[in-house]
């Protein structure tokens, strides 16, 4: 019966990874679809709750209990004034120390855990694969609001999916547990290299800088920088032949597509918008939306300044007063639960950083840059997303988070049992 718990367990947890991966691209499929991973949450809570053992190892889910404290107080008084789908919407965001405290009980993680970083890596390149598949390919499945994004090939949320592309980018660069060859590596990294590409995210091309920088300077021998130089330079030939083939195909969407990106670059290079898309800087955007909902709820109120505006005016409907749109998280925690919220935010991040040092440093530079990169990439995407509602995001870097405290783990025992010998 145990082996069997343990068997369901795995399959449950890498389903979940999953559903949870392919979120923004099921949200447009007719049929419910995208519900599955509710039902694959709520099995796994079960295992959870009929298993004998509910202790808790505290390490890895000390960095969240502060921010989410507070948070709960804040979404415990604002409770009786949201609607029900206001409560789902903002209690998606309880997710986070859910799946924590799922990760953290069962013991199987300590043998999957390599298991379930595989899945993320192979679900992402399907996903790089499926995406602009579907773009083209106009099924019947789709919702009637369903939409795609101008001059963007993809029929997901292009700023999520980056982040979800860049986390699996960084498990086949740097996590030496994969065991994936030079060939599978090279080919794995160009296919999600170009699904960025294509996606036309400006924060999506920095988090490629990034990780191409990284990968490529930290190694010393040739013969460790050839995966990462022959990436970029089938990367290079395939974003061409893509480029080529579509002005042929379909020239206007090509036309579209190299606005965007120019568009993103002279975003990010200069700090404006130029060009065909001289009028849309998303930055921007996402700025006016704060200052607007800080000129309407927080300007003259230093007791919400200091404490936040609580979550009703980000669900609230017209009739009840004027709705805000926040789409950072930065923004969400400063407007919803104020300087005290965004400060307990920012420390889980550092704090989570501060470990990555203190284990890693000197003892395995491939798993110090590993978790290092995929915490600044979390963090970066914040500032273009609320991510803590975007269940993709949050289980595969609640994952890390759960993998950095165990390799920890097994680098202290080897060292322990290299002592002892």
């Amino acid at each position: 019966m145990s082996f069997l718990r343990k068997i369901n367990v795995g399959f449950l947890a890498k389903a979940f990874i999953c559903f949870s991966c392919f979120e923004e691209l099921l949200k447009g499929v007719r049929f419910g679809v995208s519900s599955i991973k509710y039902l694959l949450l709520l099995s796994l809570i079960f295992f959870y709750v009929i298993s004998k053992d509910h202790r808790v190892k505290k390490e890895p889910v000390v960095y969240f209990i502060p921010f989410y404290f507070y948070f709960s107080i804040c979404f415990f008084f604002d409770f009786s004034s949201m609607s029900g789908d206001s409560i789902a919407f903002i209690g998606k965001i309880l997710l986070l120390p859910i799946w924590a405290l799922l990760l953290n009980k069962f013991d199987s993680f300590w043998e999957n855990g390599i298991s379930l970083c595989r899945v993320i890596a192979h679900t992402m390149v399907v996903y790089a694969v499926v995406n602009p598949l579907l773009y083209f390919l106009h099924l019947p499945i789709w919702n009637d609001s369903f939409h795609t994004y101008w001059g963007r090939i993809s029929v997901g949320y292009p700023t999520v999916d980056a982040i979800l592309v860049a986390f699996a980018l960084i498990c086949v660069f740097f996590y030496p547990g994969l065991n994936f060859s030079r060939r599978r590596r090279v080919v794995y990294a160009t296919i999600l290299c170009l699904n960025i590409a294509i996606m036309a995210s400006g924060s999506g091309m920095v988090y490629l800088t990034l990780i191409f920088s990284v990968a490529l300077f930290r190694r010393k021998k040739i013969s460790e920088k050839l995966p990462i130089i022959v990436s970029l330079g089938i990367l290079i030939f395939m974003a061409g032949s893509v480029v080529t083939f579509l002005a042929v195909q379909n020239p206007e969407l090509t036309e579209n597509l190299l606005a965007q990106v120019e568009n993103r670059v002279d975003i990010i290079l200069k700090g404006q918008s130029e060009g065909a898309l001289s009028n849309v800087n998303t930055i921007d955007t996402r700025k006016y939306e704060f200052d607007f909902a800080k000129r309407l709820y927080l300007d003259g109120h230093p007791e919400r300044e200091i404490f936040g505006a609580g979550f009703v005016p980000m669900t609230r409907n017209s009739a009840k007063g004027a709705q805000v749109f926040i789409e950072s998280q930065y923004h969400f925690n400063q407007f919803c639960l104020g300087y005290v919220g965004f400060a307990l935010y920012i420390l889980f991040l550092v704090l989570f950083q501060f470990k990555i040092f203190y284990w890693f440093w000197k003892k395995n530079s491939d798993l110090f840059w590993m978790y290092t990169l995929v915490n600044v990439v979390f963090s970066l995407g914040a500032s273009m997303s609320i991510v803590l509602l975007a269940w993709g995001i949050v289980v595969v870097y609640v994952f890390f988070v759960h993998s950095a405290y165990v390799d920890h783990l097994k680098i202290v025992y080897a060292i322990k049992d290299a002592d002892e010998k």
